[in-house]
């Protein structure tokens, strides 16, 4: 890794990561989701474009307006971060005419910000979105405690956040329910940060 590295060569190693990482983990189509990953992708698809109809411009705008020093370009390249549903359903939403929209699970990103940092988020923002379907007792609301499930029915965690900067960031924690055949929202954002 160069030690020094520009915009456009920390893009161009952001696209070619993008690529090997399509190659290596090829995602199946929508359609060969079971019933429980599909709901999750809707769910993940939804909000992926909700963020970015209402608020990703403005938190642009307003990121630049604080910091211009961030961005070189008119644009930070986005990168959204997810587990398998969510990837299908990014891969849906990935404009080919826009070239600076990514998707990765988090391990992924992992590997790439390791080789190739950009700590400041000067060249990128990120936009995780995902569910934990198997969450520590511990880490559910106390309401679920209320709720007592029956066979097949268990508790998912869906978890989102943005990041515009080092200490630019916020996001929540939704509870779900699944009963065997479909999510139902149990408490709309019991968790929520901001930095």
């Amino acid at each position: 890794m160069p030690k020094a590295l520009t915009r456009r060569q920390w893009e161009d190693a952001l696209a070619r990561h993008f690529a090997a990482e399509c190659v290596a983990h090829s995602l199946p189509a929508r359609e060969e989701l079971p019933k429980f990953e599909e709901a999750q992708c809707q769910i993940i698809a939804r909000t992926i474009m909700e963020w970015l109809e209402h608020d990703a411009s403005d938190l642009v705008r307003e990121r630049n307006l604080i910091r211009p020093d961030l961005d070189e370009g008119d644009r930070p390249n986005l990168i959204i971060i997810s587990n398998l549903p969510g990837l299908v359903a990014t891969s849906l939403l990935r404009d080919p005419d826009r070239p600076s929209f990514y998707y990765f699970s988090r391990e992924g990103f992992d590997v790439f910000r390791q080789n190739y940092p950009d700590e400041d988020y000067r060249w990128h923002i990120t936009y995780t979105s995902y569910f934990d379907d198997q969450p520590k007792p511990e880490d559910l609301p106390p309401i679920a405690a209320q709720d007592q499930l029956r066979p097949k029915e268990r508790f998912l965690i869906h978890h989102r956040a943005f990041h515009l900067g080092r200490l630019f960031g916020q996001g929540d924690s939704h509870l779900w329910k699944w009963d065997g055949q479909k999510l139902s929202d149990m408490r709309n954002g019991f968790n929520r940060w901001m930095s």
